[in-house]
């Protein structure tokens, strides 16, 4: 709860921000091309379809 005070962002927020930043490192990791121009929403979708096949 301190994070979201201090960056002002509710807990709901806070946590899709960590998981994308999450899913930008596995992909890279992966040496998979980051996507420029789609939500952060969609990156981590498919970032959770590549891992259940795998």
């Amino acid at each position: 709860m301190a994070i979201c005070w201090r960056v002002g962002l509710q807990r709901s927020a806070t946590n899709e921000r960590w998981l994308y930043a999450l899913c930008i490192i596995a992909m890279k990791l992966n040496r998979q091309p980051v996507p420029k121009n789609r939500s952060r929403r969609h990156v981590i979708e498919r970032v959770r379809d590549f891992t259940s096949v795998v």
